[in-house]
C-alpha cells in the first residue's frame, strides 16, 4: 500500500512539473515578438504560436498544403528560396535560415527552420520561426550606405565603384562583351547646376537605359575631383550615348 501511495505521489509530482514547464513554454511563446510554426511530420499535427497574427494576419495553417498561403505575404523575388526553406527536410538538412521581405514593403523577416530526425534519419518534427528584423536591416542598410556612398552627392564612393567594376569585368569575360569607363575631369570648375545634372544622370535616364548605367561614383584622382562612370555592354544604345553627350557637352571627359 505504501509502495502504491509512493508511485501515485511520484506521478503527481512529475505531472505538476510537466504542467509548470508547459505553462512556462506557453508564456515564452505568448510574450515573444516572433512567430512559430510547429509541424509533426509523423501525424501531420500543426500549430502556430507566438505573434503569428502580426506576421500573417488571417492566414490559418491546418496542414502542410496551407504553406502555399504564406507565399502571398512574401515579395515575389523571395518566394522560391522561401519555398525551399519551408521544405528543408526534402534536402535532408537539419537547419537553415533566410531573410525575406513581406509584401507590405517595409517589413523584413528572418525565417529560421529546424528539422528533427530520428535514429534512422527520418524527419519527425519541424519548427519554423519568423522574426521581425526590420530595425536591424534598416540600420545595416544605413551603415552600408555610409560605407559605399558619398553622403554629400549620394553617388557610389571609390570602394564600391571598384567592387562593381570588378563584377562588370568578370561578367564581360563570361558574356564576351565590353565595359566602358568614363571620367569627367575638373569637376570643381563645373557650375553647380551642371554638377547636379551629372549626379542626377542615373536617375534621369529613360528606363530603357537604366540597365546599362550600372554605377557612378565620386572620388579624387591625382589630387583632382573626378566623377567616374562604368557601363556594362554600352555599345548599340543610342539613347544612352546621346543622354551622356548632352549632359557633359562642353566638359573635359575621356573614356577607356
Amino acid at each position: 500500500m505504501d509502495e502504491l501511495r509512493y508511485q501515485v505521489d511520484l506521478l503527481s509530482a512529475m505531472n505538476q512539473k510537466l504542467e509548470n514547464e508547459e505553462r512556462m513554454y506557453r508564456l515564452l511563446c505568448a510574450t515573444s515578438t516572433s512567430a512559430f510554426l510547429y509541424v509533426n511530420l509523423l501525424d501531420g499535427y500543426i500549430r502556430t504560436m507566438g505573434s503569428w497574427e502580426q506576421f500573417f494576419p488571417e492566414i490559418q495553417i491546418r496542414d502542410v498544403n496551407d504553406f502555399t498561403k504564406l507565399y502571398s505575404r512574401v515579395e515575389d523575388k523571395y518566394v522560391l528560396p522561401f519555398r525551399k526553406l519551408l521544405y528543408l527536410e526534402d534536402l535532408k538538412e537539419n537547419s537553415g535560415s533566410d531573410i525575406l521581405k513581406l509584401t507590405d514593403g517595409s517589413t523584413w523577416v528572418e525565417c529560421e527552420v529546424n528539422v528533427i530526425y530520428d535514429y534512422a534519419h527520418m524527419p519527425t518534427d519541424k519548427i519554423i520561426r519568423f522574426k521581425n528584423i526590420s530595425k536591424l536591416k534598416n540600420q545595416n542598410d544605413e551603415l552600408t550606405y555610409m560605407a559605399y556612398y558619398d553622403v554629400m552627392t549620394g553617388l557610389y564612393n571609390r570602394n564600391y565603384f571598384v567592387r562593381l567594376l570588378a563584377d562588370f569585368v568578370r561578367r564581360a569575360e563570361e558574356e564576351n562583351t565590353v565595359v566602358s569607363v568614363m571620367f569627367i575631369d575638373s569637376v570643381k570648375s563645373m557650375m553647380d547646376s551642371d554638377l547636379r545634372s551629372v549626379m542626377r544622370l542615373s536617375s534621369s535616364l529613360d528606363s530603357s537605359c537604366r540597365s546599362f548605367l550600372r554605377s557612378m561614383c565620386w572620388y579624387p584622382i591625382l589630387m583632382q575631383t573626378c566623377i567616374a562612370s562604368a557601363f556594362s555592354n554600352p555599345w548599340g544604345n543610342t539613347v544612352l550615348r546621346t543622354s551622356i553627350r548632352q549632359c557633359v557637352n562642353g566638359r573635359s571627359c575621356h573614356s577607356g
